[in-house]
């Protein structure tokens, strides 16, 4: 394959609590919250790389503000 690596633009919520670094329970109450934003496909929920990438954004914003 010319491009055997490509960067993932969805996770499920087990391998985002992964690429996040907290659990699956977690990231199911962040979903359940509006937190976190994902949509199904069929039974599938899925979680894109920029929608991780804005939720460790803001809380890395967060944190430079002093808060909690």
């Amino acid at each position: 394959m010319a491009n055997d690596i490509q960067e993932r633009m969805a996770y499920r919520p087990d391998e985002a609590a992964r690429v996040i670094g907290c659990s699956r329970d977690l990231i199911f109450k962040l979903l359940a919250s509006g937190e976190l934003k994902g949509w199904h496909i069929g039974a599938a929920r899925l979680i894109s790389a920029d929608e991780i990438r804005r939720f460790i954004r803001e809380r890395e914003q967060t944190a430079d503000a002093g808060g909690a």
